[in-house]
């Protein structure tokens, strides 16, 4: 190791679908917890660049924009073509600049779209995946099958192996993983026990960088295992069969629940760090790469939308011993900023503060993310399924600036315009909203998204009257 000896550790934990308010009114006067996390830093306007996975991560693990790194749905894109790019990306990593200085790099994923099938098994030295015996009846093919390869170090089976899975034999395996699901305690345990156990087995050394992606707070929330997520989002979006109230209700108190699961794996995970001798010089963060919607807007799960339910996200801090971060370091903090929050400590630049304190951040969005064939299916199931596929199938941006998130479609229809602090706006500044719109206009840059001003200064001064 040599001159790396003294290199901070770097530890992130992406807590899969944890939106920010559902966790703060967790963990509302729980001292004892508070205890755990004395050394850690919140920050409560941390917001995700995009509301599904796969972006989120690119975007978290190369410090661009969606529509920088190009990883990311559109009204005509298939999710195939976008699990290839992704695995045939070659810009800059974040864990290949750590092997570049020396750090170790360990990925344990207990998400199926953080895996091989996306090319991040390959981009770590180590690469777990936490398989909880269930599929995540995405699609049929080699999706379906991709999460079910054994738990290994760097697997690199190709496509054509999961596109060979017999029907017989997906049948089979999605009928044991039932069974074998439940006995390990699905879905309020989707695989964090596991993955802890893999972080204890496995050599490591000084330095490293650990990333765990953890699915308890991901659908499903009931045992009643149904056709996947998309099955459940799509018949509720396009009005096949609408969720019932009991039923949301339901998801809601497990979804809550589920928050127990976090603490318990937060507080494994430091006790461990500090048994090891590595809590003090290691940079830990706890955070999330999107939220999930209970139909606040009439909307059930993550992806197309942005509001705030789907991109305010939990955001927890620590920095090693000989590093300073204070909460007043942190203004608005998107996830691209955490990527050069990493690479600053892995470069042994102590001035942090720096990327954590901005004025303004963004997020957006390109449409659907789910696979058109199996759209055109509902939209040919349902009369109405095509007026709201064409409502929803449209990009968004957002811009989070002096506490009011600004949010608008690809037809300059203003779709959010709120304060983060949930009072109401009585008053609109035309001047605050010019303001906000030049923002959105610089972040949108040449990527064809329409900002027309008129129709959204109307609409905004319109409806206040």
């Amino acid at each position: 190791m040599g001159i790396y000896l003294s290199k901070p550790n770097i530890v992130l934990v992406v807590f899969d679908t944890l939106r920010w308010d559902f966790f703060q009114r967790f963990f509302s006067g729980d001292y004892v917890f508070s205890e755990t996390l004395k050394d850690f830093v919140s920050c409560e306007t941390a917001f995700a660049p995009t509301s599904w996975t796969l972006p989120s991560h690119f975007s978290l693990f190369t410090g661009l924009y969606p529509s920088e790194h190009g990883i990311h749905e559109s009204p005509d894109s298939e999710m195939d073509d976008i699990y290839r790019r992704s695995v045939k990306w070659k810009g800059n990593f974040l864990t290949q600049t750590a092997s570049e200085l020396g750090y170790q790099t360990i990925g344990i994923s207990a998400n199926p779209m953080i895996s091989g099938l996306t090319g991040f098994d390959k981009r770590f030295d180590i690469f777990y995946n936490v398989d909880m015996g269930v599929l995540f009846n995405f699609n049929r093919g080699y999706r379906q099958g991709s999460i079910r390869h054994e738990t290994t170090k760097k697997s690199h089976r190709d496509f054509s192996f999961f596109k060979s899975l017999s029907p017989f034999y997906a049948l089979m395996k999605r009928e044991k993983s039932h069974i074998v699901s439940v006995l390990r305690g699905y879905p309020k345990n989707k695989g964090h026990t596991m993955a802890f156990s893999f972080l204890q087995k496995t050599p490591i050394s000084r330095p490293f960088f650990v990333f765990f992606n953890l699915m308890e707070m991901h659908d499903p929330y009931s045992r009643i295992f149904f056709q996947g997520d998309n099955f459940l989002i799509l018949r509720d979006l396009f009005a096949i069969h609408t969720l019932s109230r009991r039923r949301l209700k339901s998801y809601q108190m497990a979804y809550f629940r589920n928050i127990e699961q976090i603490k318990i794996f937060i507080t494994n995970l430091i006790d461990y760090l500090k048994r090891k001798g590595l809590y003090g010089n290691s940079l830990i963060i706890f955070t999330s790469d999107h939220g999930q919607a209970f139909k606040e807007h009439n909307y059930y799960g993550h992806g197309v939308y942005l509001w705030d339910e789907l991109i305010h996200i939990p955001l927890l801090i620590k920095v090693p011993d000989n590093y300073v971060l204070d909460r007043n370091d942190l203004n608005y903090v998107n996830l691209v900023d955490l990527y050069h929050l990493m690479k600053a400590v892995m470069e042994d630049n102590t001035e942090l503060a720096k990327f954590l304190n901005h004025d303004q951040t963004f997020a957006e969005s390109f449409g659907m993310q789910y696979s058109k064939s199996s759209l055109r299916k509902y939209i040919r199931s349902a009369s109405k399924a095509y007026d709201i596929f064409k409502e929803a199938n449209i990009p968004r941006k957002s811009i989070i600036k002096n506490g009011i998130k600004l949010t608008i479609n690809g037809r300059s229809e203003v779709e959010e315009y709120s304060s983060l602090t949930k009072a109401k706006i009585h008053d609109l500044d035309f001047h605050a909203v010019n303001d906000l719109l030049f923002e959105l206009e610089i972040f949108s840059g040449n990527t064809g998204f329409n900002i027309d001003k008129s129709i959204i200064v109307d609409g905004l001064f319109g409806s206040n009257e």
